[in-house]
Formats: C-alpha cells, structure tokens, sequence
C-alpha cells in the first residue's frame, strides 16, 4: 500500500506520474527527441484501484514552434478493463534539443553539421 492515498487506491500523485511518463514516451517516440513537462492538466473521472488491471494511452495531438522553442502537445488516459475512463491528462512538453539533451546526460554535444 505503499503508493495508496485513501484506502484501495492508487495515489493521484502517482497515476499523474504514471500518465506524464506516458507521454513523455510518446514524444520521445514521435519527436525522436527528449522533452520534458512544461505544463499539465489532468481530470479524475473515477478511482483507480490498487490491485486491479488498467491500460495507460499516450498519443502526441500537436507539435508547434515559437519564437524558437519547440513544443509537443499530448494526452494520456486510464482505462479500467471494460474501457471505461478512469484518469486523463494533456500536457505540453517542450522538446530538448541536441545540446540541452548532452549537457544534461553529461555527455558532449555532437558537433554540429558542416
């Protein structure tokens, strides 16, 4: 019961968590590029319980660029096992570049294209 909030069920702290790192994938998987959370809204429609199946759905709905910051819009939802809607989110993630990604991995940036 570790990740519990009131009893039987999974903090909401943790299905948002669950719900970001989706997709935060999803970017990844689109963009072919990290990116990181800039700002989200989620809607609990129904208890997610502890113990029970749930499916997690991430699609990226929106890539925009301005004044030189790129960005993914996305949204993610629970389902419980009859498809019923338990937890959706959207969220705006901004994309990293190549740079930011190295310095943040610790790594050297590769050079760039001559």
């Amino acid at each position: 019961m570790a990740f519990s909030g009131a009893p039987t069920l999974v903090h909401g702290g943790v299905t948002l968590a669950i719900l970001d790192e989706a997709m935060a994938w999803a970017c990844i998987a689109i963009g072919r590029q990290w990116a990181v959370t800039s700002e989200t809204t989620t809607r609990f429609h129904r208890a997610v319980r502890i113990g029970r199946p749930y499916r997690v759905e991430a699609e990226v709905v929106g890539v925009t660029t301005a004044d030189g910051t790129n960005t993914m819009r996305t949204a993610a939802r629970v389902l419980d096992r009859r498809g019923e809607l338990r937890v959706e989110a959207i969220a705006t993630f901004t994309i990293l570049g190549e740079a930011e990604t190295a310095r943040l991995s610790g790594e050297a940036a590769p050079p760039p294209p001559s």
